[in-house]
């Protein structure tokens, strides 16, 4: 025990000097980065007009094409010009003739910028660019492709956040259920607050309205937002940070999918349908939630409801609802959006997202499986036993 306590003592001490060493670097990055890029970065973003007329609904469409513009990108543009928005896209890539041929017949306008300061980066450079003309639009949404949409049978969302009310409307959130750790998952309390200091609506789906589209703040949160190449500074500073702004500013907000309820849901499914969705819950970034869940599922509690629904439970208040549970969220809910980083993070989840793209009817469920398959072969070929195609794309920026 005494071993143990001077072992973690050691490791404090090593990380808090580390900090102090570093200090120096990180106070002179914080105030000079955004300078820098405005200053200088920014003037290599390059714009292009698309064929697309601009209206009082922008979509605001970040994506970092690492394997080039694919089918499911054009599908999502067609759904935004369908639900009356007019794209822009922002690319953190620069795009090919070939590429950029795909996108303009479906776009307002296009900006290619350095992959500086991952998605809140590339929306930051979007809301500068739209600038004077923010209080004049009746709604911006925030979307990126890290995520696949609209799900089938989901292609309504645009139009259910911009009706829902709120000024504030996202797709889902993260941190609104106190969290408890992997082994006490059995005594998670399933309440719903905004008060915890991380939670955040996802990034990857907002939509706003007028009341905040006039606010001064709003265009003020953007200007002074500080770019980072930091992935949780970028977390805190921007999901986070936006979300703070919004709760601060006394704006309404809510999530078209809200999972305050989701322990009743739970409860009056079956054991079967229990034991099949904890099977599939997605734990890509939480390896000790993980090894719980497969240790739980080879006991003798494997099928017992009474444990199965806290283990679910605990694990989406841990992970994100977003990407913890497709099987539930997509098909019983009508979820429109599934997230893609999960298919190369480890074996199992790959082999449970593949299930759920098999299960995918038509087309689409061909198009998506044949994407996942080429990323993955070009990211983590070990997880299919075949060879990369071709040179691994660059880390995606806003997976």
């Amino acid at each position: 025990m005494a071993g143990s306590i001077l072992n973690k003592l050691g490791r404090e001490l090593s990380r808090f000097g580390r900090q102090i060493v570093a200090a120096p670097g990180n106070l002179w990055r914080y105030q000079t980065e955004r300078r820098h890029y405005d200053r200088v970065t920014a003037r290599q973003i390059v714009t292009t007009d698309g064929q697309v007329a601009q209206t009082e609904r922008v979509a605001l469409y970040l994506i970092f094409p690492g394997m080039g513009v694919q089918p499911s990108h054009l599908r999502a543009l067609r759904w935004m010009t369908d639900n009356g928005y007019a794209p822009l896209v922002v690319s953190n890539l620069p795009l090919g003739d070939a590429d950029k041929a795909q996108l303009l017949p479906l776009c307002w306008r296009i900006l290619e910028r350095p992959n500086v300061g991952y998605d809140f980066g590339g929306y930051r450079d979007g809301i500068l660019h739209l600038g004077d003309s923010l209080p004049a639009l009746k709604r911006l949404a925030f979307l990126n492709d890290s995520s696949w949409f609209p799900m089938p049978g989901t292609d309504g969302w645009l139009r259910q956040a911009e009706t829902a009310g709120p000024d504030f409307v996202a797709a889902s959130y993260h941190w609104g259920i106190d969290r408890v750790r992997p082994h006490d998952f059995r005594t998670i309390r399933w309440r719903f607050g905004t008060g915890n200091r991380n939670f955040h609506y996802g990034s990857f789906a907002l939509s706003v309205g007028p009341a905040v589209l006039r606010d001064p703040g709003f265009f003020a949160f953007w200007k002074a937002y500080r770019l980072t190449g930091d992935k949780s500074k970028t977390v805190r500073r921007g999901e986070t940070g936006f979300t703070r702004w919004v709760l601060r500013s006394g704006h309404s907000h809510a999530a078209t999918h809200d999972i305050a309820t989701l322990d009743a849901d739970l409860a009056a499914m079956s054991d079967d349908r229990l034991a099949d969705l904890a099977t599939k819950l997605i734990l890509h970034e939480d390896s000790t939630m993980r090894q719980v869940k497969l240790d739980t599922l080879a006991s003798t509690q494997g099928r017992d409801r009474a444990v199965l629904i806290p283990l679910i439970l605990t694990a989406i208040a841990r992970q994100g609802v977003s990407y913890a549970l497709p099987h539930h969220l997509i098909r019983d809910k009508a979820y429109p959006f599934l997230k893609k980083s999960p298919l190369w993070a480890s074996a199992d989840t790959h082999a449970i997202m593949m299930d759920f793209l098999h299960g995918i009817d038509g087309d689409l469920g061909t198009e998506l499986c044949a994407e996942a398959t080429a990323t993955v072969q070009a990211r983590a070929p070990h997880l299919i036993g075949g060879a990369a195609l071709g040179t691994a794309p660059p880390k995606n920026d806003t997976a």
